[in-house]
């Protein structure tokens, strides 16, 4: 049961420009993050959502989404009127990578820091079928030559373990992962990054649904977080 209980727009005052016609011209614009109040299976959660807004209102500010989802998050915590406590997704994500069956999600790109210190992103591209190159593949191959594979066990226990090894110990600064992959119009990608921040930042790519698509995605995230903390 999931239920979206209330939300908050937090609206802040914009300033920024661009070269037009050669001349600086100055803007200004208003810009929202919505706070959402939700009850995933008896469990409430707070989603904070800071909107997507042109590149000339952020003023060089790499980490432009993330400082204002800060903002937004210290106020919250100061108003002493909440009690707040990041949860951690990364398991969650983990338990999707390994379940890869229909109607889950499924990765569909991810950045790889290697123990060896090796670097790799791999990317399924726009296909219907998402496959991940090197590792997806070599997944792929064992599945589709497994008659010829189960007369030589150790050589595909030798691959099995190359590819847990290399997915376990990677570091992964970032990973994509896909919904309904099935219609590209449905399709829904959501970029998880992972960093020093209390909490992990999902980048949304656009889709035809906006917020709504991206409501659906933190509803199956959440129900699948409420499942794991079930046992």
């Amino acid at each position: 049961m999931s239920t979206l209980l209330a939300y908050i727009q937090v609206t802040f005052f914009l300033q920024g420009g661009r070269i037009e016609n050669q001349e600086f011209v100055k803007y200004k614009t208003t810009y929202t993050v919505l706070v959402s109040f939700l009850e995933i299976d008896g469990n409430r959660f707070i989603e904070i959502d800071a909107d997507n807004v042109a590149t000339y209102f952020r003023n060089d500010d790499a980490n432009f989404f993330t400082n204002m989802i800060n903002v937004v998050w210290d106020w919250l915590r100061n108003s002493k009127l909440l009690t707040l406590e990041p949860i951690d997704l990364y398991q969650v994500l983990g338990d999707f990578k390994k379940e890869e069956i229909e109607n889950t999600p499924q990765v569909s790109a991810q950045r790889m820091l290697l123990v060896s210190g090796s670097q790799a992103t791999l990317d399924s591209a726009d296909s219907e079928t998402i496959i991940l190159p090197i590792l997806g593949e070599l997944k792929q191959l064992i599945e589709d030559n497994d008659d010829l594979f189960l007369q030589a066990p150790d050589i595909k226990l030798l691959l099995e373990n190359f590819i847990v090894e290399t997915e376990d110990e990677a570091d992964l600064p970032w990973i994509t992962f896909t919904w309904d992959n099935r219609i590209k119009s449905k399709k829904i990608q959501i970029k998880f990054v992972f960093s020093d921040q209390e909490y992990t930042l999902l980048n949304y790519y656009h889709h035809s649904r906006g917020r709504g698509g991206m409501y659906d995605a933190t509803k199956c995230l959440l129900k699948k977080y409420c499942e794991i903390q079930n046992g």
